[in-house]
């Protein structure tokens, strides 16, 4: 692969817990080792894709320094188009359709106005 995408949406874990919902040993601290190791190898480009919410749009100056940190090629910055599923369900990643059987919820997103201030 010439270029990889990691997702980093949370300035802290309490925030990494409500939007990523991660595994339970997963942490931000562990997210962002593992991004700097895999770097480390790693000859191609790599970005950062970050999804501001309502939830994590205080988090911008947070994110900066970890993106200082890691030093990736490019930064995505994302809001949600998309609902996402209530409950766990393999099936539905990104099938999140009128005539699948998961259950969503809509995503609160941030204004224009706040994505253009980020």
């Amino acid at each position: 692969m010439d270029r990889v995408i990691v997702k980093l949406d949370a300035g802290d874990n309490k925030t990494l817990q409500q939007m990523n919902r991660p595994a339970n040993s997963v942490n931000l601290g562990s997210i962002i080792a593992g991004i700097k190791a895999f770097k480390a190898v790693y000859k191609g480009k790599l970005d950062v894709q970050i999804m501001f919410m309502p939830v994590n749009l205080n988090q911008s100056e947070d994110l900066a320094v970890l993106l200082k940190e890691i030093q990736p090629d490019t930064v995505q910055l994302n809001t949600p188009l998309r609902p996402y599923p209530i409950e766990w369900n393999r099936d539905s990643r990104g099938n999140h359709t009128e005539n699948h059987t998961c259950t969503t919820r809509t995503l609160k997103v941030v204004t224009k106005e706040e994505a253009k201030n980020i």
